[in-house]
């Protein structure tokens, strides 16, 4: 690796965004997960599990809505199994 290689790296975050940005080629979405889809598969490719945490109400559900969000109740939290402690 040549230093202004070294000096000039991108940040692992970047570089994922980049990629699945990209229109050409087209980036493979097979291990990105789809909580949504992965949730309803009966295959759960990912791991993927539906927390039973219980949200600690900062907001109200109309101060929600007028800054664009869906109310607290509607609100989902997930988790994966092989990062402990990541909550999405």
């Amino acid at each position: 690796m040549t230093e202004s290689s070294e000096t000039h790296s991108i940040p692992p975050f970047r570089a994922a965004f980049k990629y699945y940005k990209r229109r050409q080629p087209l980036p493979d979405f097979s291990n990105v997960i789809d909580f949504h889809g992965d949730l309803l598969s009966s295959s759960n490719p990912h791991n993927v599990q539906v927390s039973a945490l219980q949200p600690i109400p900062v907001a109200t559900d109309l101060q929600c809505r007028n800054v664009g969000l869906k109310p607290l109740t509607q609100w989902r939290c997930y988790t994966i199994k092989e990062f402990p402690g990541m909550v999405v």
